[in-house]
């Protein structure tokens, strides 16, 4: 386990916060760490998926048909086979977020889901 130690004025604030949840110090601390880690992998999906826009034309002509790893905005490791290429990034980075892309020129799938609604009936 780790420490980490937060200024006085940060503690109090955070105590103050957990309190009023119900909850524990550490409990409210995971917690607002693992929303913030989910926000943080979506930003960086989402702007490692702007950089291979960005990069498509090039990519075509480079790697076409197979994945590429996009890290900081840039071409890490490719290979043909999704799973080789994953488990050697996962190697090199751990569970660092990085854009695992097939290069081809046919248009993105848009998946929709839609949740159940659950309403009461009127009678």
């Amino acid at each position: 386990m780790q420490t980490v130690r937060l200024k006085p004025d940060m503690a109090a604030q955070v105590s103050r916060l957990a309190q009023e949840a119900q909850t524990t110090v550490e409990g409210f601390v995971e917690a607002a760490l693992r929303e913030y880690l989910v926000k943080f992998t979506r930003e960086k999906l989402r702007a490692e998926r702007q950089a291979f826009d960005r990069q498509k034309e090039v990519l075509l002509a480079q790697y076409r048909g197979e994945y590429v790893a996009v890290h900081q905005g840039q071409v890490i490791d490719h290979d043909p086979g999704l799973g080789v290429l994953q488990s050697r990034i996962f190697a090199r980075l751990g569970s660092m977020p990085v854009l695992l892309k097939r290069v081809t020129d046919e248009p993105d799938r848009e998946w929709v889901f839609r949740s159940p609604r659950f309403e009461r009936s009127r009678t």
